[in-house]
């Protein structure tokens, strides 16, 4: 006959392990970024390394890693610009458009056309 062994204490329960340290999500951003194009006056054709974008107000999209565009903005009676448009021209750009100045015209007699008047 074996002798029982007697009872010893009862091991105390493994306290759980906490849960791992998690940092808090970022939400990714997007790879675009919507810019709003703007002209004074409005109405100006855009265009972009000769694409006809639209005329002005329009919204681009852009991608935000992505390298400056050349932007042409033209409006009958003003001066053509050029500006560059980004991601991080976000939210608008705006463009003024100056007024173009016409060569101003010699003031005094008509020339003589040669037209002979009264026949």
């Amino acid at each position: 006959v074996v002798p029982a062994s007697a009872p010893g204490p009862t091991p105390a329960p493994t306290p759980p392990e906490p849960p791992p340290a998690v940092e808090p999500v970022r939400p990714a951003l997007p790879a675009t970024v919507t810019v709003k194009v703007e002209s004074v006056p409005a109405g100006a054709a855009v265009s972009s390394g000769g694409e006809v974008l639209g005329n002005t107000p329009l919204e681009l999209d852009l991608m935000r890693e992505g390298s400056p565009r050349a932007l042409e903005f033209k409006l009958a009676g003003h001066e053509p610009v050029t500006a560059a448009v980004s991601a991080q021209s976000a939210p608008v750009l705006r463009v003024e458009l100056p007024v173009r100045r016409e060569p101003k015209r010699p003031v005094g007699p008509a020339p003589d056309l040669g037209i002979k008047t009264g026949r």
